[in-house]
């Protein structure tokens, strides 16, 4: 079995609980990024500049998002190296989980002061950032269009004044387009054929995770946005405390085919590849991680497709069931064996006279 599935480009890592687990799939729980979307190199796409000293902005935004290995983090950078920028020196830089970085700089010369504020709507709504009703319309088409929304306040001062937080001005709107994986929705599809539900968990909000679960053929009532990096695994959890396991059944004097649900909590996977979803990918019944994905992610998971193309979970699904459904026939054949073979060992043909002996197995034989 392993080699098959190194065959296919799947790593086993849970052994034969995995393989019980992965037969019964209910739910299959997505991340977004990087795994639906391929992640490697998403670019930046639509940019508008809403203030002046761009160069200063832009080079303290290169200087910001390098420190970060966030694939948007990485357009930004590549965004930024293509414009004309000015050479800053970070005093403070911080990372705000789950909706961006802040950060202080001043130009090389010292004469410039910047504090910078790079992320979502969330973060800018912590620091009270006015977004006009222009610019949010303009967000909005973004998001239709299933990209990641990046905005940059700044506040600048004088060298050595502090920064009032009540005069952030937002700077520059940008979005992020990174490309779906080919087959992401075929295998969406081959799933929910399968009898399997499909579902999304997205850092991104709301408007943008639709659009890319409709790119997908993800319901939208099956898409969690808005996640933070810490709340995913408890998102898991409550997937498997209110979804519960559905069967086909024939309804009276009819010959269609109805769902119903059964008391049975549903058996739900998850697939991921980042270190945010190590939690998740623990918490779930079936933990599947990327090949490409982070070492922490790797560790975390029950199965590994190597190959990186979701294709293969497709055949990690048909292999479970074919191995579940062969230790179940194993189980059967050997219950028949023993129910034909330990009564013969134990004498049961000894009444029965053949050439005026007893019918009975050797010792040898019958141990």
């Amino acid at each position: 079995i392993l080699q098959r599935d190194l065959k296919y480009g799947i790593l086993v890592k849970g052994g034969g609980e995995a393989f019980q687990e992965g037969s019964n799939l209910d739910i299959i729980v997505f991340d977004k990024t990087g795994t639906l979307t391929q992640g490697g190199e998403p670019a930046v796409t639509n940019h508008e500049f809403l203030t002046k000293a761009t160069g200063l902005v832009l080079g303290a935004v290169k200087k910001l998002e390098e420190s970060s290995s966030h694939p948007i983090a990485r357009a930004l950078v590549s965004f930024c190296e293509k414009q004309t920028t000015v050479d800053m020196k970070a005093i403070i830089m911080d990372e705000i989980p789950g909706k961006g970085l802040a950060g202080t700089f001043i130009s090389q010369n010292g004469q410039d002061k910047l504090e910078l504020l790079v992320g979502n709507e969330a973060l800018l709504s912590n620091y009270n950032v006015d977004i006009s009703l222009t610019n949010r319309n303009t967000l909005e088409t973004w998001k239709g269009q299933g990209k990641s929304i990046i905005l940059v306040a700044v506040h600048e001062t004088a060298p050595n004044s502090s920064p009032n937080p009540s005069t952030w001005k937002l700077s520059a709107i940008l979005a992020a387009a990174d490309p779906l994986r080919p087959e992401a929705k075929s295998v969406i599809q081959s799933l929910q054929r399968r009898g399997i539900a499909t579902w999304m968990l997205s850092g991104d909000n709301e408007t943008t995770a639709r659009a890319v679960g409709a790119m997908v053929g993800i319901p939208p009532f099956n898409i969690i946005a808005g996640v933070l990096p810490d709340q995913k695994a408890t998102k898991i959890r409550y997937l498997q405390k209110s979804q519960y396991k559905r069967r086909k059944s024939l309804i009276a004097r009819s010959t269609t085919l109805a769902e119903e649900e059964v008391s049975q909590r549903a058996i739900v996977a998850m697939v991921g590849d980042g270190i945010n979803d190590s939690p998740a990918l623990t918490a779930a019944d079936v933990g599947i991680a990327i090949g490409s994905g982070s070492d922490i992610a790797i560790s975390s998971a029950a199965f590994v497709l190597v190959s990186s193309d979701l294709n293969a979970l497709l055949t990690l699904i048909d292999l479970s069931r074919m191995v579940f459904r062969r230790i179940k026939l194993n189980f059967a054949w050997a219950l028949v064996y023993n129910l034909v073979a330990m009564p013969v060992a134990a004498g049961v043909l000894y009444p029965i006279v053949s050439n005026g002996h007893h019918v009975r197995l050797d010792p040898v034989w019958a141990s």
